[in-house]
């Protein structure tokens, strides 16, 4: 709205003619883009003068990204449209609620709101961001085990639909793509498992020690016994 007085007759138009032949005092324009506004006033003695307005427009666009999804425990960075001021809700989990670019860290599901103002007149625009949080797979190694030499021991856990499993060893000698498996370590290794959910890429790792002992006997020394008798011979443990 812009209004012109002092006159009993006005005349408007714009430095491109696009409005021109309005001779009231009020006008109503709606322009796309700034627009200067000029106005000729005739008062009762006809005498005229001119005047002009400069009409500045706000351009907030809308938000390019409306939806992300992070894996339990990650952040994620949302933006806002351009503008010079921005308030964003709810403050739990967020970097910064007053730019445009905040990093969110949230433990569970959440529609963030942004409030965009301008440096012009006021203008406001709000949006949100939906950020989903997909959990990541619940993965157990199994507990450590120790075993005699020669013997085996069962890794893992029960299986989860829709998730990969990647195991290695700690001595780079053991690849495996099953839930659970029967090792037989002939020394001390650690066995790392990813698990991993192939629909929303989120993972999960866990490890288990298998601790491999060994026993050894040694006899020295010569023994003198008699027909049918026996001998004790208690050796130390290693």
């Amino acid at each position: 709205h812009i209004h012109a007085s002092g006159g009993v007759k006005y005349f408007w138009e714009t430095v491109r003619g696009l409005f021109g032949g309005y001779d009231g005092a009020d006008v109503y324009p709606e322009p796309a883009q700034n627009q200067l506004y000029q106005v000729t006033i005739t008062d009762s003695n006809g005498c005229s003068y001119n005047d002009s307005v400069l009409v500045l427009v706000s351009h907030i666009q809308q938000l390019g990204e409306n939806y992300t999804s992070i894996c339990a425990g990650d952040s994620v960075q949302i933006s806002g449209s351009a503008g010079a001021q921005y308030v964003w809700s709810p403050a739990n989990d967020i970097s910064n609620t007053s730019v445009q670019s905040p990093f969110v860290n949230p433990v569970a599901s959440t529609v963030y709101h942004v409030q965009v103002s301008d440096s012009i007149g006021g203008c406001q625009k709000t949006d949100s961001v939906s950020v989903t949080v997909n959990a990541k797979p619940n993965i157990s190694a199994g507990t450590n085990q120790a075993i005699c030499a020669g013997q085996s021991a069962q890794i893992g856990s029960p299986p989860q639909s829709g998730i990969n499993y990647t195991w290695t060893s700690s001595d780079h000698t053991f690849i495996s793509s099953l839930v659970q498996n029967k090792v037989s370590p002939t020394h001390n290794t650690s066995y790392y498992v990813t698990a991993q959910n192939n629909i929303t890429g989120c993972s999960a790792s866990d490890s288990v020690t298998i601790t491999v002992s060994s026993v050894s006997a040694a006899f020295s020394g010569n023994f003198n016994v008699c027909q049918g008798d026996t001998i004790s011979y208690q050796t130390a443990a290693y």
